[in-house]
């Protein structure tokens, strides 16, 4: 996606006539004393960036003269059969010391990059961002926050495409945010600003994302404990906000991820927060009454307490059972208590068209069939949710909790099922990268459980 540069708010007759436009709803004054109708307004926040990876694959393929072999390509007959026509020499495609020019300048590659593949469309107030990021790189170009935002870009570039080249440039931009970052921390009203706690989330991205060995994970390790104490910082005012509960949401996520990895407690921030969120003035979308982030928090701090209590024998049971039959409690009410909006359909492949579902062969675990859901955003929820369940479960098996071994076993199932068929719903848009972490836990799971 391109950025365009700053648009005209005015109508579309005002902007052909180039005369100024006073905006006015539903139609404008110069409209109205021409005795026309007022075309409306567009839409900036779809014109702001520009898909324009199409065409600059193909100015790049006329400019480097690659001709001499076949693209892969596919042609889908009217009976929805699909053939395909193999490259001559694949090991074009692979091949990392291919020089390709590059058609953009590097901060419109890195902006491209990074609102094609890292940032997601959903509701207002929640972990998307979508929004504030657009805000934040169109009238902030030169902030902390944009230049992250361009360091993660050209580091998912760099990782694709083996470029070292681009993978300094990235480190280049990390530092100048980082730089940047350090000294708004330094100054009291800028420290709890929206784009000073934006820039520490896509710095810990960009962490996490260039980690190629675990003498790297400590600067991992710091940034996260930076995050907390940041939202700590934020206190209760950022709870008065829409964009401020969107930060705390996506840095909550954050955080959670790490200890969740870590089996370290939930820092108390992250229990106040959740507790003045709940009470928060400001409307945010509820995939349900019951909050599926209670559950999240309060499973960390179990596997944190079982760590640190050490082997099985050793564990309070009377004590893990009770937990284990709340966080189950809060799942069960979470499905059982679900807006009818996020909810989804399942079909057979055979009743579904190419227009309303990905294409992929047929897996004989799926039994050819498919997940139809509303909106993207409704499968991340629902993935969320299969991933605590699952985990939850094998909690169970793993501390014989449960009496009834197959039941937990075939809930285990039924969630990496849910997980599989999500998968083309997905595929093909920013979302696909959400599949990542349900996918790897589904993937670690012993194979009589998912089979």
């Amino acid at each position: 996606m391109v950025y365009c540069g700053k648009l005209s708010k005015g109508c579309e007759q005002c902007r052909f006539r180039k005369v100024r436009c006073d905006q006015r709803k539903p139609g404008c004054k110069r409209c109205e004393n021409s005795g026309t109708t007022c075309p409306g307004y567009r839409d900036l926040g779809q014109l702001l960036f520009r898909d324009e990876s199409a065409r600059t694959i193909e100015k790049a393929r006329r400019d480097a003269h690659v001709d001499s072999f076949d693209v892969v390509r596919f042609e889908r007959s009217q009976s929805q059969s699909t053939s395909v026509t193999c490259v001559t020499d694949p090991a074009l495609f692979l091949d990392p010391s291919l020089a390709r020019p590059l058609q953009l300048p590097l901060r419109q590659m890195a902006a491209n990059f990074f609102f094609n593949n890292f940032v997601v469309e959903g509701p207002q107030t929640t972990d998307t961002n979508y929004q504030l990021l657009v805000d934040m790189y169109q009238n902030h170009p030169d902030s902390a926050a944009v230049h992250a935002m361009e360091a993660v870009g050209l580091a998912g570039l760099s990782n694709i495409s083996r470029d070292h080249k681009l993978r300094f440039e990235a480190q280049k931009r990390y530092g100048r945010a980082l730089t940047r970052t350090n000294d708004s921390l330094g100054d009291p009203v800028q420290a709890t600003s929206d784009l000073t706690a934006m820039s520490v989330l896509l710095l810990g991205q960009f962490e996490s994302m260039i980690v190629e060995s675990w003498d790297q994970y400590s600067r991992l390790i710091a940034h996260v404990e930076g995050a907390s104490a940041l939202l700590k910082l934020r206190g209760q005012e950022q709870f008065q906000r829409e964009s401020g509960i969107c930060m705390f949401m996506a840095l909550r996520l954050q955080v959670l991820t790490y200890c969740m990895q870590r089996e370290l407690p939930v820092p108390n921030c992250l229990l106040e927060g959740a507790r003045a969120l709940q009470d928060s003035p400001i409307e945010r979308p509820r995939s349900s009454k019951v909050s599926l982030g209670d559950a999240y928090i309060r499973y960390v701090n179990v596997i944190a307490a079982i760590k640190t209590t050490g082997p099985p024998g050793q564990v309070d049971m009377q004590w893990l059972l009770e937990e284990v039959d709340y966080i189950d409690s809060v799942l069960q009410g979470w499905r059982l208590e679900l807006n009818p909006d996020y909810d989804y359909t399942t079909v057979d492949v055979t009743a579904v068209t190419a227009d309303e579902i990905c294409d992929l062969p047929l897996a004989d675990g799926t039994k050819a069939k498919r997940h139809i859901y509303k909106t993207k955003w409704s499968v991340h929820i629902w993935n969320k949710w299969r991933i605590m369940y699952m985990m939850l479960y094998k909690l169970k098996l793993d501390y014989n909790i449960s009496n009834n071994r197959q039941q937990c076993e075939k809930a285990i199932r039924e969630a990496s099922m849910g997980i599989c068929l999500s998968v083309p719903s997905l595929l093909a848009s920013s979302r696909a990268l959400t599949l990542i972490w349900p996918l790897y836990i589904i993937s670690q799971e012993v194979l009589k459980y998912v089979c």
